[in-house]
């Protein structure tokens, strides 16, 4: 089951936007979790009740109003960008994970589709790129999105998401964007100190990591 978004571009006058209700339909799936969390099946059908109970919302506005949203709940995520022919196959080989050995995991899965850029670093250079981004509950063990969801990922030539959980590093980087070595060597251009390197990102610009 899943809730699609569209975007369109328009014209039209900007309308009021609704409240949102995301926090509150995350409270209670994860209420269903702690309720149900022997059985899927169950989960399923209670899940396909309230979704048949949602109604379309049709909302005009600037993209930078209507895409921001609160989110009050802490998580911890891993967000890869996968080639457009194997991108549905590996949500199904998530979805098939999660369900088998991860029942406890209550939060939806993001799967959107992004346009081809030229961005050096940009994780859609050259190719439009499918987005499978897998969350967890900050007070739970994230491990599992190392051990089981990322090698999904890596093996269908995933790209991470640059700000949010993953192992790759600089040799892993070189062979899945083509222009890497170019930003190294403008990195290295434009900063011969290392001034604003930092432990965290030296793993991703300096050979050997």
């Amino acid at each position: 089951y899943g809730i699609n978004i569209a975007h369109d571009q328009t014209d039209a006058p900007a309308t009021k936007r609704p409240p949102s209700e995301d926090e509150a339909g995350l409270a209670l799936i994860r209420s269903v979790r702690n309720k149900f969390k022997w059985s899927t099946l169950l989960r399923r059908k209670l899940l396909a009740t309230g979704l048949k109970r949602m109604t379309a919302e049709n909302v005009v506005g600037p993209s930078a109003k209507l895409l921001a949203s609160t989110r009050s709940t802490r998580f911890n995520e891993m967000e890869y960008h996968l080639p457009v022919e194997s991108g549905l196959d590996v949500f199904r080989e998530v979805v098939s994970y999660i369900e088998a050995k991860r029942r406890d995991v209550f939060f939806p899965i993001e799967v959107r589709k992004t346009a081809a850029d030229e961005g050096w670093l940009s994780p859609f250079q050259n190719a439009p790129r499918i987005s499978i981004a897998v969350h967890t509950a900050a007070e739970d063990s994230y491990d599992w999105l190392f051990d089981g969801i990322e090698p999904i990922f890596k093996a269908a030539g995933g790209r991470p998401h640059w700000g949010k959980l993953h192992s790759l590093g600089h040799n892993d980087f070189l062979a899945l964007y083509p222009d890497f070595q170019k930003f190294i060597g403008l990195r290295k251009q434009l900063d011969p100190d290392g001034v604003f390197m930092t432990p965290a990102i030296a793993r991703y610009w300096e050979e050997g990591q």
